[in-house]
């Protein structure tokens, strides 16, 4: 959940998906969400107080930042979704996240459940590349929407 969300200021955009971005790839890496150790509303106040999720050891430079990128706290500083295909950890492949998938404590994949996740993201990025109409994030950038 977005910081935004949390302290309810503002409108809820796309933005608060990217924020969902970063947590979900998170969550692919080390097999939890952020902050799963704390209950509820403990988890709530470092979200809406903490400048950003923690970050896991081990990430290369290039996925550390376009975590750091999805968990801007200003909801207008953080990327579109269309900046954020540009970025390079997406360009160079879903190795690491895989990689670090595998790794991950408590975790063990199956290959077959490797090989669905690293179709569905190839899937997702290729659909999103292909077909960018389905969402105009530039008035929402802008603050038109």
């Amino acid at each position: 959940m977005a910081p935004e969300m949390i302290h309810m200021k503002g409108n809820i955009t796309t933005s608060c998906d990217i924020w969902s971005l970063g947590s979900t790839v998170i969550e692919l890496i080390t097999g939890n969400p952020p902050y799963c150790d704390l209950d509820q509303y403990p988890a709530l106040f470092r979200i809406a107080n903490d400048p950003h999720p923690p970050i896991p050891e081990g990430l290369s430079n290039e996925c550390r930042d376009f975590l750091l990128q999805c968990f801007q706290k200003e909801p207008q500083v953080r990327p579109t979704a269309q900046e954020l295909l540009k970025h390079p950890w997406l360009n160079q492949g879903n190795e690491e996240v895989l990689d670090m998938m595998n790794q991950a404590p408590n975790k063990n994949f199956s290959q077959e459940v490797t090989n669905t996740i690293n179709n569905t993201i190839k899937h997702h990025i290729n659909t999103i590349k292909e077909d960018n109409s389905e969402y105009d994030y530039s008035e929402e950038k802008s603050g038109n929407k």
